[in-house]
């Protein structure tokens, strides 16, 4: 993540950018699925991130989400404003 913060790009969390990232999950390269994948599209049978890192994730999208709000907001004033 941009700077370990776990905000992931532009503050909208974890999981939201290319994928690029060391924490990404690398699978073995070849056909067929790993062992412990159980048919679960990739993801290993059993993991799940940990309540609070999920809080915080979530946290972090409510906030992303309200500065496109107030951004969005301060648009339209502007606009009736100019007259738009």
């Amino acid at each position: 993540m941009p700077r370990g913060n776990g905000t992931g790009p532009l503050g909208r969390g974890p999981m939201t950018g290319r994928g690029m990232g060391y924490c990404v999950l690398k699978l073995p390269e070849g056909g067929g699925t790993p062992h412990g994948y159980a048919g679960t599209a990739g993801w290993p049978v059993g993991t799940r991130a940990p309540a609070a890192e999920e809080i915080g994730a979530i946290r972090g999208m409510i906030d992303s989400l309200a500065r496109q709000l107030e951004d969005l907001q301060a648009r339209i004033r502007g606009l009736k404003r100019t007259g738009g």
